[in-house]
C-alpha cells in the first residue's frame, strides 16, 4: 500500500468511525479495497500513535467516543 492510501486509509477510518458508520472489519476492508488482515495493520497503528477507539457489537461499526 502506497503512503499515500495509507494515510487517507487512516483519516476515512477516522471520519466513519466518529460517524459510527464503518461496518463490520469485513465491509470496512472491503470500502477499502484491501484484505482484512491489512485492515487490523492498519487499526494497529492507529492504536500504537494513541487513537482510541472500539468496537460496537450492537451498531456494527467502530466507534470513537468523544
Amino acid at each position: 500500500m502506497k503512503q499515500i492510501d495509507f494515510l487517507e486509509k487512516r483519516r476515512l477510518f477516522i471520519e466513519l468511525s466518529q460517524k459510527r458508520a464503518t461496518g463490520t472489519p469485513k465491509e470496512l476492508a472491503k470500502k477499502f479495497n484491501i484484505q482484512e488482515r491489512v485492515l487490523y495493520r492498519l487499526l494497529d497503528s492507529l492504536k500504537t500513535d494513541g487513537l482510541e477507539f472500539r468496537y460496537c457489537r450492537t451498531i456494527k461499526s467502530y466507534c470513537i467516543d468523544e
